[in-house]
């Protein structure tokens, strides 16, 4: 017998998922956590396959290429990060060790700034996520890379986020 313990899945393959029936007889009782990647999924989407599969995690994680891969998620052996991704079905998680944001005033570890003005924003209000780390890009093969940093060295993600009071992200969506 083979067990899964974990499966990461795109949003897409989430909802064709979700949209099958389960074949008779698959036990699912080891899987511990179901891993989404490339996309935010609705809450009626998260609802229907913790329907379909009680007792694992669906969670959402966030990363790029530039940062060599995830960079945020849910820590599931931790009791407040599982009640957190209960009940923030949108998050992508908190900061992985290893990678640094910057909040002012602090030495915190997120940097999350207005596009228009250049200032870091505070929780609950978007602007573009920007990062520092040992995994980010030195740049992009035989072009100029100067853009994609800002004056301090931050990656400029170009993704609109917010953080709440817990530090856990979400995609900004209007």
């Amino acid at each position: 017998m083979i067990l899964i313990n974990m499966i990461l899945l795109s949003p897409y393959q989430c909802l064709t998922l979700s949209k099958s029936s389960k074949p008779e007889g698959l036990d699912t009782s080891s899987l511990h956590c179901l891993i989404t990647v490339g996309g935010s999924m609705p809450k009626s989407l998260v609802n229907d396959l913790r329907d379909a599969l009680p007792g694992t995690y669906i969670s959402q994680i966030y990363g790029q290429t530039e940062l060599c891969g995830a960079i945020t998620r849910f820590e599931t052996r931790k009791v407040d990060d599982r009640l957190l991704l209960h009940y923030k079905h949108n998050s992508v998680g908190r900061a992985m060790p290893g990678f640094w944001y910057k909040r002012s005033e602090t030495k915190q570890i997120f940097q999350v700034v207005d596009t228009v003005t250049e200032k870091i924003v505070g929780p609950n209000e978007p602007g573009e996520l920007r990062i520092k780390s040992g995994c980010v890009m030195n740049g992009y093969l035989n072009r100029d890379s100067s853009e994609a940093f800002d004056q301090s060295g931050w990656l400029r993600t170009g993704d609109v986020v917010y953080y709440d009071e817990f530090q856990c992200f979400t995609s900004w969506t209007e």
